[in-house]
């Protein structure tokens, strides 16, 4: 008996100088690029890929800057550029998406065990980054979203500011 090779119906995802390959589920909806809001004033120490918020479906959605997070450089958006809004499934409390800039939009591709190959790095990796691959001829990144997801979630923490302290509440 031949067990059938598994596909993975997958989003080739073109960021600024790399690509990212993430799972077809992964990806909730790829929409124009727009104008980002600001950060909420209560996120401290902003880290450089919280790139700022967008309006998306009655929700506030973070946009990050993968290429930002793992050490690279950002590109400005251009008019092919489009965010690929991702489903966050560690459970963020507040934020149930994270949004990603593409160059432009991802190339949906079906990818099974004899497409797709592990290229060893020298040195250590990026936490947000799970392995570099190269699936049809070219090289990409399969990003760990558990780390990007804690990163995301950490960054939103809302911690009450140093220094304040609970009142304990008294029983009668």
């Amino acid at each position: 008996m031949t067990q059938a090779a598994s596909t993975i119906a997958s989003q080739i995802v073109p960021l600024n100088d790399e690509q990212m390959v993430l799972p077809n589920t992964a990806i909730a909806e790829i929409i124009d690029f727009s104008q980002l809001a600001a950060v909420p004033s209560a996120v401290r120490n902003r880290p450089e890929w919280l790139l700022g918020m967008l309006a998306w479906r009655g929700l506030s959605v973070p946009v990050i800057a993968f290429e930002t997070m793992f050490g690279g450089k950002y590109a400005e958006p251009g008019s092919r550029t489009r965010l690929a809004v991702l489903n966050v499934v560690t459970g963020v409390p507040g934020v149930p998406f994270i949004a990603v800039p593409t160059r432009t939009i991802p190339q949906l591709m079906q990818i099974d065990q004899s497409a797709i190959s592990v290229v060893e790095e020298p040195g250590e990796m990026h936490p947000a980054v799970a392995c570099h691959v190269v699936i049809a001829g070219k090289t990409a990144i399969i990003p760990n979203l558990d780390e990007i997801e804690r990163q995301v979630a950490e960054t939103f923490a809302m911690k009450p500011p140093t220094g304040t302290k609970k009142k304990a509440a008294k029983k009668k």
